[in-house]
């Protein structure tokens, strides 16, 4: 990952406001992206039958497929390989609708939109959900998308969230439920109102049940290993999902986090394979989490995991928000391997 400015200045950039989740999410997306360059070898994984599938859902989608197209990242494609779920509910004067839901080993996306039926706020968006499934595992949500204004008074997501460890089968029955919409104060706001007061949040619970089926995808465990200045780094797994590429490491040797630190290690780092370089994904969940494990998504979809591998991280950075406190530990650590055709 390569950027203009240094990490600690932009991490200070970012927590020296208070501004909304949105931006907050924009911000560290547009910092921590690198450019992408797509070559032949690396291409969407539609097949024909999706692709066909796609169009017919496009046509009856309407105003939903234009808020959702074209979205940054590793967001970009996932409206035409996701199911259609088009469920509703209102309450309180808010609509929160499901449009879309998709399912693999980077976990659970879900495009939903919320409209202010009541027109009480110059802006608003879905801010916080939990998901539950059948046998009452929790998937915890991660790196949001940020939100879209196409219309006044309404909004488009994509939530995410992250798939359990023991998670099986080929589908999810899920339980979703909204529990809080982030609202802007009504315009013009007025300017002795207290800047933490612009942006509120409303409680709720717009419930939902959903059937999604679980993609896995290819993955692979080889052999790499590296270790620098009292930290290791081990590939865990390497695996590709119609979503994007995955890489799993489990990191060993970082100090701890202070006590409540909303935050992790991030690591800075770079992937090749066969010297065509992906982009990756550092923040959530690209952060070392409690169990020592770290996760990349790496955009563009790999067609296959066969070649010559080349994954290095540069360093991990630590930021904790309340003290102000900034850590680092100095690579490289470079897992350097080759996965074979699969006959």
């Amino acid at each position: 990952m390569s950027t203009d400015t240094s990490f600690e200045q932009r991490i200070r950039a970012l927590y020296a406001v208070s501004v909304p989740t949105e931006l907050d999410r924009r911000i560290a997306t547009a910092m921590t992206t690198l450019p992408m360059r797509r070559s032949g070898r690396s291409r969407p994984r539609v097949f024909a039958a999706l692709a066909v599938a796609a169009i017919f859902a496009i046509t009856a989608a309407g105003p939903a497929f234009e808020w959702f197209e074209g979205w940054h990242g590793p967001f970009d494609r996932l409206w035409e390989i996701s199911t259609p779920v088009d469920q509703t509910v209102t309450a309180d004067g808010y609509r929160v609708t499901v449009h879309r839901a998709y399912a693999d080993r980077l976990g659970v996306r879900l495009a939903m939109t919320v409209e202010d039926l009541k027109d009480r706020w110059s802006g608003l968006y879905v801010d916080a959900a939990n998901v539950t499934d059948g046998d009452g595992r929790v998937y915890e949500g991660w790196n949001w998308s940020g939100s879209r204004t196409l219309v006044d008074g309404s909004s488009a997501t994509w939530s995410r969230f992250l798939l359990p460890a023991d998670a099986l089968g080929d589908d999810l029955r899920l339980r979703v439920m909204v529990t809080s919409l982030a609202v802007r104060s009504p315009d013009p706001i007025p300017r002795d109102l207290d800047p933490e007061r612009i942006w509120t949040s409303v409680g709720g619970a717009w419930t939902f049940e959903l059937d999604v089926p679980l993609t896995w995808g290819e993955s692979v465990s080889p052999a790499a290993m590296a270790s620098a200045n009292g930290v290791t780094v081990a590939l865990e797994e390497l695996g590709v999902v119609p979503s994007g590429t995955v890489v799993r490491l489990a990191v060993e040797g970082l100090p701890e986090m202070p006590a409540g630190s909303p935050d992790g290690w991030y690591p800075v780092t770079s992937v090749e394979h066969d010297g065509e370089q992906l982009t990756d994904d550092p923040v959530r969940p690209g952060v070392v989490g409690s169990d020592g494990n770290v996760t990349l998504e790496l955009v563009p979809v790999a067609d296959d995991l066969a070649g010559h591998w080349k994954i290095t991280i540069h360093q991990f950075h630590a930021f904790d928000p309340p003290s102000g406190r900034f850590g680092d530990s100095q690579g490289p650590w470079v897992l350097e391997f080759d996965v074979a055709e699969t006959p």
